[in-house]
């Protein structure tokens, strides 16, 4: 197993039932028994570690995803098999790194569902790139929120509650660039 991911879990594991703030290098590679000098090679620190968990980290499934409903029932499911992991995150000076790793998932996930509706041919790369950041904190902060009410509400409530607001988003967002690019060609 490659140092850094057995760093990474280790720390994953010690967050479930500590504060990462009480979390010390040495604690961490006396508890993954590597030495000290092992950790320093890799990272800096205890947040720099934690920054590569987040780079290297993904929501199982979402990479087969077709429509956004599934997609935040895959982030939901993330969240709940990790919460332990997730909570310490948000509740530690690594708050931002959780919200951009939710953020940069919602947003390719996002880009992914575009590509495979009918007319996304017809929008620049820049245009579905627009699209995907207009919407995604929007869903990254719906997350947070619950999350940080102690996700006491139904994940399966909010993403049909999700779906009734956000009803088409993206075929809508593909027919009104494409409805403005004609009328600009047409000179309207």
């Amino acid at each position: 197993m490659k140092t850094e991911l057995k760093l990474g879990e280790a720390l994953k594991h010690m967050m479930a039932v500590t504060p990462l703030d009480e979390i010390t290098v040495k604690r961490l590679t006396d508890y993954c028994h590597v030495y000290r000098q092992t950790f320093y090679y890799h990272f800096r620190n205890i947040y720099d570690l934690l920054t590569w968990i987040y780079l290297n980290e993904s929501v199982k499934n979402l990479d087969q995803v077709a429509n956004w409903d599934d997609a935040l029932k895959f982030i939901f499911q993330y969240v709940r098999e990790n919460s332990s992991f997730v909570q310490n995150t948000l509740s530690s000076a690594g708050r931002e790194l959780f919200i951009e790793f939710l953020y940069s998932t919602t947003f390719a996930t996002q880009l992914e569902v575009i590509n495979k509706l009918p007319g996304n041919e017809l929008l620049s790369e820049e245009q579905k790139r627009f699209i995907s950041n207009f919407y995604a904190p929007s869903f990254v902060y719906m997350v947070v929120r619950w999350i940080d009410g102690g996700m006491k509400d139904d994940p399966e409530t909010l993403v049909r509650e999700c779906s009734v607001i956000a009803d088409n988003y993206l075929e809508d967002a593909i027919k009104k660039f494409t409805s403005k690019r004609k009328d600009e060609d047409a000179g309207i």
